[in-house]
C-alpha cells in the first residue's frame, strides 16, 4: 500500500477507490517507467529522464468489446501543456496458424480516433497503421498525442479508439484476424491497454 501511494503521488496515477486499493497493483510500465527514472526515495536521478513533470496512465474501460478503447482522462488538469500521448496495447499471438497465410503472414494493423459513440459506431478517423506478424506477441505503441490534446480540450469528443486488423489473400480481405489484450482474470491484468499521458503542470513551474 505504501509503494502504490508512493507511486501516484510521483507519477499521478488515476484515483482508485478505497476499498480497491490495496489489492490494484499499478501497471507495470509505471513500475518499470519508475524504476528508470527515480531513486528509492522517489527523487528524479537526473534531469531530461523524463519528458514533463507529470505522467498519468489510463487502464482501458471497454472489457468487453475486443477492438474498441476506451479511456477516461478527465482526471486531467486545466492549463496542463501535452507533450506526449501513448496508446499502448498488447497484441497477442495468433494461435491457429493457416496454411494460406504461410507465404504472406503479415497483417495490417490500423488505430481509429472514433468520432462517434453507441454500440456500434461507423464514423472513425485513421491516426496510424503498421504491419505485424500474425504469429508474434507483444506491446505496440502509437503516438496518439494530437487526438487525446483534442479530447482534453474537448471531453464530450472523446468517444475512444478502434483497431482494426486485416489481410488480403487472393484479393479477399479477412478481417480482425489477431486479438489484444483485455481484462480477463489477473492472467492478462499486466496486459491491459493503458493510455499514458506525458505533461507539464503548470501549476507546479510556477510553484
Amino acid at each position: 500500500a505504501a509503494a502504490l501511494q508512493r507511486l501516484r503521488e510521483v507519477f499521478d496515477i488515476e484515483e482508485l477507490p478505497p476499498d480497491v486499493l490495496p489489492r490494484k497493483k499499478p501497471p507495470q510500465f509505471m513500475v518499470d517507467l519508475f524504476n528508470k527514472v527515480a531513486d528509492a526515495n522517489g527523487i528524479t536521478r537526473a534531469p531530461g529522464l523524463l519528458e514533463g513533470d507529470v505522467v498519468r496512465s489510463f487502464e482501458d474501460r471497454v472489457p468487453v468489446d475486443q477492438y474498441h478503447f476506451y479511456f477516461d482522462i478527465s482526471a486531467m488538469e486545466k492549463g496542463e501543456q501535452m507533450l506526449k500521448a501513448e496508446f499502448r496495447v498488447f497484441k497477442l499471438k495468433r494461435m491457429h496458424v493457416s496454411r494460406r497465410f504461410d507465404v504472406k503472414h503479415f497483417c495490417k494493423v490500423e488505430v481509429y480516433e472514433l468520432l462517434e459513440s453507441g454500440s456500434k459506431p461507423q464514423k472513425k478517423h485513421l491516426i496510424a497503421s503498421r504491419l505485424l506478424s500474425l504469429y508474434t506477441e507483444g506491446w505496440e505503441v502509437f503516438n496518439v498525442t494530437q487526438t487525446v490534446s483534442k479530447w482534453v480540450g474537448n471531453s464530450s469528443s472523446n468517444h475512444g479508439f478502434l483497431i482494426t486488423t486485416t489481410h488480403v489473400f487472393n484479393n479477399r480481405i479477412e478481417h480482425n484476424l489477431v486479438k489484444f489484450a483485455k481484462t480477463q482474470g489477473t492472467f492478462q491484468e499486466s496486459r491491459n491497454a493503458l493510455l499514458v499521458l506525458f505533461t507539464n503542470s503548470n501549476k507546479r513551474r510556477s510553484a
